[in-house]
């Protein structure tokens, strides 16, 4: 999964790198500025990603200003667990594709475990403990981070899904436990 968020980013950036470049030779009238170019200095210009990028980015509505900021954090996580190994704690948001990281997750449990893969379910369990708080990973499954509520927000006392804030549209969802678990029964409240 690693390695095929890692070459989606890579052609990405690829493609941001080699569309600059050339936009710059062809502002200063070295090449050709073709429509797509043109189109890409024009987003460029407000404030927008250019559609030469979202062809090859993760989903994301934000501005350029903040979605070049996002790519780079998001570039950073992953040369943190390249460098660094498993991150404790997986921020979610980071991958083009998260369902392939989850059912990665689900095929290790059951290959480790020698039960079949369409036995296991996710059990899901919001921890009291904010992502710096964690320092050893899950004996099974993972932590994921990164999500978020809409128009309502988590009462770590209560444990329980409350109104947002005055004016808080939305509010960060705590670190969720994806637990693998054989023959999960379904939760008759909650």
């Amino acid at each position: 999964t690693i390695v095929q968020e890692a070459a989606r980013f890579a052609s990405l950036v690829a493609v941001m790198a080699e569309t600059l470049k050339t936009f710059q030779l062809a502002l200063k009238g070295l090449v050709v500025l073709s429509s797509e170019l043109e189109a890409m200095g024009n987003a460029v210009y407000d404030a927008k990603v250019p559609e030469l990028w979202t062809k090859r980015a993760y989903p994301s509505l934000k501005p350029l200003p903040s979605w070049y900021p996002d790519l780079l954090k998001r570039l950073a996580f992953l040369q943190r667990w390249i460098d660094d190994g498993i991150p404790t704690v997986i921020w979610i948001s980071v991958f083009f594709f998260p369902q392939g990281f989850m059912t990665a997750n689900i095929q290790n449990f059951a290959r480790r475990t020698s039960v079949p893969v369409d036995s296991v379910q996710f059990a899901y369990v919001l921890m009291a403990e904010d992502a710096d708080e964690l320092r050893v990973k899950p004996r099974d499954g993972c932590y994921v981070d990164g999500l978020f509520f809409e128009g309502a927000r988590w009462d770590k006392r209560k444990k329980t899904l409350t109104d947002p804030r005055p004016k808080e549209l939305f509010s960060p969802v705590p670190v969720i436990h994806l637990l693998p678990v054989v023959d999960r029964e379904q939760p008759q409240k909650g």
